[in-house]
């Protein structure tokens, strides 16, 4: 993640965002991390930016957060269709 940022590049990644009242199974970009202060920045295509603790992050890429995921989604998640703590390289 940091050799991506450092390279002037956002990280795309998959974590369980709020869209309204309701949370979803969602991709994003990070935009910037500063580990020793407990900060990752995140700009969400739903049209805005957040600033995440670590463990937040960690707790919504594992899709923790997700409040009464639908059966579909946990049978995805069962049978390999998606996959938890994704941050995907950019090159």
């Amino acid at each position: 993640m940091y050799d991506t940022l450092a390279s002037g590049k956002p990280v795309p990644f998959e974590w369980a965002a709020l869209y309204g009242n309701g949370w979803t199974l969602h991709y994003s970009l990070i935009i910037g991390a500063d580990i020793p202060n407990d900060k990752i920045t995140v700009a969400n295509p739903y049209g805005y930016y957040e600033e995440l603790t670590l463990e937040e992050l960690l707790k919504r890429t594992s899709f923790q957060a997700y409040e009464n995921m639908p059966l579909f989604m946990k049978m995805g998640f069962a049978i390999g269709m998606f996959e938890k703590n994704t941050i995907f390289s950019v090159r």
